[in-house]
């Protein structure tokens, strides 16, 4: 999960149109981009058990950005579990991050939920807070098996979470002026108990 939030860190901090960059791990080479090359690579960072990594992306000697990652079992809050949970706004149709401090009313929001976990997990539901400025248009798809849209709220479902990395897209619509706040999704085991919490925050919509 680090390294996912690492690379997504990497994005914003790249200008629309970049130079030729180097992503480097602990000083070793991961990834070189030369002249027209897409902006959108994947790679894979392999972390050995040290206590923990530096990513950075440098371009013409000058190191846009330098992220430190620490390995979940160093990161994870004692009692916290090995589940981890992200939510982010985007525009539907280019895919860029929206500020949810700045929407207008009537604007489209794809929300998307991202789930780590680095263990089986069984009967593991998701409860998604929507946002009170916010009306659901599209419950949307992802990998879970199961999606049931609730007045305020989504269920999200499945029997069985392998380890792994799971998504989950949904689409509403910034839809009444105002600040609402953006309860945080949570992740629970069959029985209750908590398997791990995401992001809070605000969502704001202002007039057009």
């Amino acid at each position: 999960y680090d390294s996912a939030r690492a690379v997504a860190a990497l994005a914003p901090a790249l200008p629309e149109d970049p130079p030729p960059y180097t992503v480097l791990l602990d000083g070793a080479r991961l990834l070189a981009t030369g002249p027209g090359d897409a902006q959108v690579h994947m790679v894979a960072a392999p972390l050995d058990p040290r206590p923990a990594h530096e990513l950075t992306a440098t371009a013409a000697g000058q190191v846009l950005l330098s992220y430190r990652l620490t390995p979940p079992s160093q990161a994870a809050a004692p009692g916290a579990g090995d589940v981890a949970l992200l939510r982010e706004y985007l525009d539907p149709l280019s895919g860029r991050p929206l500020d949810p401090d700045a929407l207008r009313a009537g604007q489209l929001v794809r929300v998307r939920l991202t789930l780590v976990t680095g263990g089986a997990r069984v009967f593991v539901q998701l409860e998604e807070p929507l946002p009170a400025g916010a009306t659901l248009i599209d419950a949307g798809r992802g990998g879970f098996e199961h999606v049931a849209p609730r007045d305020d709220h989504l269920v999200l479902a499945s029997t069985l979470l392998v380890p792994g990395v799971y998504e989950h897209s949904y689409l509403v619509r910034a839809s009444r002026p105002g600040r609402y706040a953006a309860p945080p999704p949570v992740a629970q085991q069959d029985g209750g108990a908590v398997l791990g919490m995401g992001n809070t925050g605000m969502f704001i919509v202002i007039q057009r």
